[in-house]
């Protein structure tokens, strides 16, 4: 949470709400390459922030606020990777790292990818 706050994040305990913030995020940081990993009914983000249900949750990741259309830009520094499930995302387990989207991609290539590219091969979003 400190992490975040000192890079321009508010946080609310309460709700856990970030994906509204991210777009200005990636603008404020555009020498970043920004990744972003989360489940669309992720249970434990559902019920630990918000009290939602998982469906609810998945309303807000893939709403117009949430974090899959504020990261869909192609063109800039931001990118997501958010598969259907209601598991929370552990990419060092091996269940996290193999994952995969509906587009086919899973969650170590995202990564492997973001890692590998430079500031200008900026990368889709996934789902």
């Amino acid at each position: 949470m400190y992490a975040l706050e000192e890079n321009g994040f508010e946080v609310n305990l309460s709700t856990g709400l970030l994906a509204p913030q991210v777009r200005n995020f990636c603008r404020r940081h555009a020498t970043w390459k920004v990744g972003v990993l989360q489940s669309t009914q992720d249970i434990v983000m559902s019920t630990l922030f918000g009290r939602l249900t998982t469906l609810q949750h998945r309303v807000r990741v893939l709403g117009k606020q949430g974090i899959y259309r504020q990261t869909r830009d192609p063109s800039d520094n931001c990118s997501a990777w958010v598969p259907e499930s209601t598991r929370h995302v552990f990419a060092n387990t091996n269940h996290g790292w193999n994952k995969e989207t509906w587009d086919g991609v899973s969650a170590g290539d995202f990564i492997r990818r973001l890692y590998r590219s430079d500031i200008t091969g900026f990368q889709p979003s996934h789902h």
